[in-house]
């Protein structure tokens, strides 16, 4: 029953991959990090570490997709930034997950939550 569910679960996501608008891609990148993360502290809670890694390793390679978004060209200073910004989320991503530190991924989800309502507020351009 449950290999049914998952099978339902991932042609649902690739459908919403398909028809998703480049803006709306990205609202889904955020919203993929975040879950990552709210697993990887719930694991860590629960204690398995191998879990813990998944989902860090899965959040550190949303983020890397992120920051390969960023049209350096269009976004300038801007882009540079939150490159920046994503390198150092990336890096403290390991970090929580070394040290093992809940509070680390909460502020990291933070941080990731204030780039996401930024987002959420850029009205996407038409056709994009």
């Amino acid at each position: 029953m449950n290999k049914g569910i998952n099978q339902y679960r991932q042609i649902d996501v690739e459908t919403d991959l398909h028809n998703a608008s480049p803006h709306r891609l990205i609202q889904m990148l955020f919203e993929g990090a975040l879950k990552s993360i709210a697993s990887a502290k719930g694991e860590l809670q629960s204690g398995t570490p191998v879990g813990v890694s998944q989902h860090i390793s899965r959040a550190v390679k949303i983020v890397g997709g992120l920051e390969e978004a960023l049209d350096k060209e269009a976004g300038g200073e801007l882009a540079d930034s939150l490159e920046r910004l994503y390198q150092h989320i990336q890096d403290s991503l390991v970090l929580a997950q070394a040290e093992k530190s809940e509070s680390q991924l909460d502020q990291i989800a933070l941080l990731l939550i204030e780039l996401k309502e930024g987002w959420d507020q850029i009205a996407p351009t038409k056709g994009a």
